[in-house]
């Protein structure tokens, strides 16, 4: 959906809806070729259209994108969560954040090295998506702590972990099942400000079986 007009106070609306909380002060709105980007904080920008044409010009810069990543091993912005209407959040490559909200169906996302974040929506509907959280940059000597956010209180939510090291999450009062995990070491929910070690749900998990 493009924006005739993108304020910080609307930006950060949107935003607020797939699970990125932050305060207009902490951002700045540019107006650039019928698009907007805003500046986030951690060098995050997120681009909306202002027009069908930026629409058009946001969806080839993410197939472009997609493709350097694919193909260069230099460091290139990387698209982490595109909306339904095609807008985007992109980050460096140094510790994704992912922002799921809309129902994406049959998705792999990777996130790959560094510290990750994922935040999951009970809207997510879909159980063939597939969320890896990525293995280690450090090797053996230190380990990367990836961690996925499910939207809501932790009593709304039922764990079952796999033999593989996957797991799979049933949210409760709306029956959701939001795809496969893997690779994530911490876990947030939104009635705790503390992360919960995923070892700690798995063991919770096994004695409540």
């Amino acid at each position: 959906m493009p924006f005739e007009a993108l304020s910080p106070d609307i930006a950060c609306e949107v935003l607020a809806e797939i699970g990125l909380e932050c305060a207009p002060s902490d951002v700045h709105v540019e107006a650039r070729e019928e698009r907007w980007v805003v500046r986030l904080p951690g060098q995050h920008l997120a681009w909306f259209a202002a027009s069908r044409h930026g629409l058009q010009r946001l969806q080839t810069e993410r197939r472009l994108l997609r493709l350097l990543e694919a193909r260069c091993t230099f460091c290139v912005p990387r698209v982490l969560f595109e909306s339904a209407t095609g807008n985007k959040l992109t980050q460096g490559d140094s510790g994704d954040s992912v922002y799921v909200q809309s129902n994406v169906v049959g998705n792999t996302i990777i996130q790959g090295k560094g510290a990750d974040y994922l935040c999951i929506t009970p809207s997510v509907t879909s159980k063939d998506n597939v969320f890896d959280g990525g293995t280690s940059s450090w090797g053996l000597i230190f380990e990367d702590k990836d961690a996925v956010r499910f939207r809501g209180k932790r009593e709304d939510y039922t764990f079952t972990f796999h033999a593989n090291g996957e797991f799979t999450v049933i949210h409760k009062p709306t029956g959701a099942n939001p795809g496969i995990f893997r690779n994530y070491e911490e876990v947030y929910f939104d009635d705790s400000a503390d992360a919960i070690p995923l070892k700690q749900i798995e063991e919770e998990a096994r004695v409540g079986a």
